[in-house]
């Protein structure tokens, strides 16, 4: 069967932050869950080797940009794939080989590259993603992911980013809620793990634990965006 009859989470991580290695890899794996790490590497760079044997503890590594621009307005779709992109994607490859990461997220969620109307630069961008090997890239808004839309919008997977859009635990459940009884993906977004103001993105270790305990408990399977993608059966190129 294709899909996800009992829904499916995964837990990615943006910027590559050290809070991500020393606090949310180990609470993840005592849980039995691994995550997705989208990697900026002006950030996580002086702890490269730290974050290549997280990948060989079953996390997946993936493209989050070299410095994290957020305004692409004087960005070219060239200088953006040989300053942003292809840099990142050589380290990954480096490090996990055939197996490297193959997903993105746009850093700020913004996607008007080059030229044209918001919908020319976004196809764009996603042109460009795909021809660096890229199969996925995740925004951080929208309900859990429907078959058909995974299918058919792989360049704009939808997300839930904690502290950001969701403050509260009863959002959380109603998304997790939602993923298993439609049998959707849902995709939580995080940021920093210490500790700091929610709305700039900070989810306390108390609170990162008490989401892995949620999905325990209401027994959704969770794994990597790769492991999702496989667990539907879904072809990639």
């Amino acid at each position: 069967m294709r899909g996800w009859p009992r829904g499916y989470v995964s837990l990615t991580y943006d910027d590559g932050l050290a809070s991500q290695l020393d606090v949310a890899a180990p609470q993840l794996e005592q849980a039995g869950f691994r995550g997705t790490f989208y990697l900026t590497w002006d950030n996580m760079k002086n702890r490269a080797s730290d974050w290549a044997a997280l990948a060989k503890r079953g996390h997946e590594l993936a493209n989050h940009s070299v410095t994290h621009p957020c305004d692409l307005r004087h960005k070219t779709v060239d200088e953006f794939r040989n300053q942003e992109i292809e840099p990142m994607q050589r380290w990954l490859e480096q490090v996990e080989g055939g197996k490297r990461g193959r997903d993105y997220a746009y850093p700020c969620d913004v996607t008007d590259l080059g030229r044209g109307n918001p919908n020319q630069q976004a196809d764009a961008y996603a042109r460009l993603l795909r021809s660096a090997g890229i199969l996925r890239a995740r925004t951080s808004e929208g309900p859990p992911n429907t078959l058909r839309w995974t299918e058919d919008a792989p360049y704009r997977l939808q997300a839930l980013a904690l502290g950001y859009d969701a403050r509260n635990p009863r959002q959380i459940k109603d998304y997790l809620t939602q993923a298993a009884r439609e049998g959707r993906w849902a995709i939580f977004v995080l940021h920093e793990i210490g500790s700091g103001n929610a709305s700039d993105g900070v989810v306390s270790p108390a609170q990162h634990e008490e989401l892995l305990n949620t999905i325990r408990a209401m027994k959704i399977p969770c794994g990597t965006v790769q492991s999702a993608i496989s667990s539907a059966r879904i072809p990639t190129a």
